[in-house]
């Protein structure tokens, strides 16, 4: 079996190197090599016969790729998937923002998966955009936005949960915080 496996791969890649990418991964495929396949199929923009292969995918460039696909064609929760597959939580937070107007799921990826200033500031101008200023000000201070956290929290009274959420607190933060009070 193993044999039968590595002469289908060396026929693919004959395939493949004279351009006949189809045939190219429908053998890739068949030999079980389910990377070099999708990746083809997604070249070719075939994207049902590269579906069933991504839970057999691992690499985060392939399922990044085919996410894209998804995204384009407005497959948005295919597309989430193959993100969370991948672990590009960028992604899966902005598509649950923009086109699920999920806000629970970034939240839990921001506090629990990735805390990037990207992640955070996206899920912070969400949360401003939406008058959810205690979630506005908490994720503007993660995102490093400290000045504008404490602009929103004077304006919309949030002045405790921006000085809950301050890790490190400088003396003219301290002063600022004391002066609102």
């Amino acid at each position: 079996m193993g044999s039968e496996m590595c002469i289908r791969d060396s026929i693919a890649v004959v395939c493949e190197n004279m351009k006949q990418f189809l045939e190219a991964a429908q053998i890739y495929d068949r030999a079980e090599n389910y990377e070099k396949a999708a990746s083809l199929y997604l070249q070719l923009k075939m994207f049902k016969q590269a579906a069933p292969l991504m839970k057999k995918i691992k690499t985060s460039a392939i399922l990044i790729k085919y996410g894209k696909a998804k995204e384009s064609e407005g497959a948005y929760k295919e597309a989430e998937e193959a993100y969370e597959d991948a672990e590009s939580w960028e992604d899966v937070v902005r598509i649950n923002l923009n086109n699920f107007d999920n806000l629970e799921k970034p939240k839990f990826i921001l506090r629990n998966k990735c805390s990037t200033s990207t992640v955070a500031l996206m899920v912070a101008n969400y949360c401003e955009k939406r008058g959810f200023w205690k979630e506005a000000v908490e994720f503007s201070i993660i995102a490093n936005r400290k000045e504008e956290a404490f602009i929103m929290a004077q304006t919309h009274d949030e002045m405790d949960t921006y000085a809950e959420n301050l890790k490190e607190c400088t003396n003219e933060e301290r002063n600022q915080i004391a002066g609102y009070y």
